[in-house]
């Protein structure tokens, strides 16, 4: 297997559990051994999801038997999949709803946001509207992602009055209702958010140009359920995109090249990924058990190197988004030659 040139800075800290905003969300966590090397011996099965032509956006589950996954709309009738450890099935409903993010809390709850401040709950039966979020004077609103408890929920966006320049949207759902956060004057906007406690969020942000000529600004903030602070500000780019993902006791922070491990009180670089191909994202269970999403595949970090777990059979798959079981990794994925969304699934033997 292709071995990649890495950087190695080992954790300076004691990792530690803490009660994580969005992972309080599932059943009880089975615990992570954190001091092993994490696993390569996957077997991998490719399914293909129509969807209208639709292309995935967000994944998520509560189980491998358990996932469900979103996709902006062309087709309104498959916006929404789920698998049942068998079959990808929808139930061809034809509702007004464009999601772009999709969160699992338990088998009978989930919700999904989207485009015109749409925010959706799945019962267990069906899924049905939950709020509309309307900002005066402001026709382009949207929601990119939702994390949370059941009863401590944040929606994150951005609204616009002319499709342009866009402002953070921040909602929160405290079991009974919905109420909009009014963020500072900042122009950009939200696309996921990540919980480190009740108290200490972080927020990845991108500050759109005017001009299609200039590129975008890859931002992450500490947001403290009320104020958002910028803690990091690049222009997007190969050198300068930012990522984060929520693992089991923390957040993995992707500035560039770079990937870092924190868990609210301290943080520590981890790697510096040495190729042209590393697609600045990356998904975990520890420090030592991380995936890269690369453009030509699935690589992996046991906390010496960096090997493939599968590479891509077009030239041309793009990886949307990745959810990882105790055993099993779930990587959705578009190719752009064939017009399809590609789910590939691999299992621990």
């Amino acid at each position: 297997m292709k071995r990649f040139v890495t950087k190695l800075l080992p954790p300076t800290f004691v990792v530690f559990s803490l009660l994580i905003g969005s992972d309080c969300k599932k059943d009880p966590v089975t615990p992570i051994d954190e001091t092993q090397p994490g696993r390569r011996d996957y077997t991998w099965v490719v399914d293909t999801v129509v969807a209208g032509g639709n292309d995935i956006a967000s994944m998520d589950g509560v189980s491998p038997t358990d996932v469900w996954i979103a996709s902006p709309a062309g087709d309104f009738t498959q916006t929404l999949y789920h698998f049942d450890g068998t079959h990808w099935t929808t139930d061809g409903i034809n509702r007004p709803l464009s999601p772009r993010g999709i969160y699992a809390l338990k088998s009978n709850e989930a919700w999904c946001v989207g485009e015109e401040g749409e925010i959706w709950n799945y019962d267990g039966h069906r899924w049905v509207r939950h709020v509309q979020i309307n900002v005066a004077g402001n026709p382009y609103r949207f929601f990119n992602d939702i994390r949370g408890t059941a009863s401590d929920l944040f929606a994150v966006g951005g609204y616009s009055s002319n499709g342009s320049i866009f402002h953070p949207m921040i909602c929160h759902y405290d079991g009974n209702r919905w109420s909009q956060i009014q963020a500072q004057n900042i122009s950009s906007q939200l696309l996921r958010i990540t919980g480190l406690s009740d108290r200490h969020w972080l927020v990845l942000g991108e500050r759109n140009q005017e001009n299609v000529l200039s590129l975008d600004t890859s931002q992450i903030f500490r947001f403290d359920r009320q104020n958002l602070v910028q803690i990091y500000g690049a222009v997007a780019g190969r050198s300068g995109y930012a990522f984060l993902s929520q693992v089991q006791n923390g957040v993995f922070i992707v500035r560039g090249k770079k990937i870092s491990f924190t868990n609210g009180n301290s943080e520590a670089e981890i790697l510096t990924v040495d190729s042209g191909l590393f697609g600045n994202a990356v998904e975990g269970r520890t420090v030592k058990d991380i995936l890269l999403l690369m453009f030509d595949g699935i690589a992996h970090f046991n906390g010496s190197d960096i090997q493939y777990l599968h590479r891509f059979a077009g030239n041309n798959v793009h990886i949307r988004a990745i959810k990882l079981f105790e055993k099993s990794a779930f990587v959705a994925a578009y190719d752009l030659d064939r017009n399809l969304n590609l789910i590939y699934r691999g299992y621990l033997q």
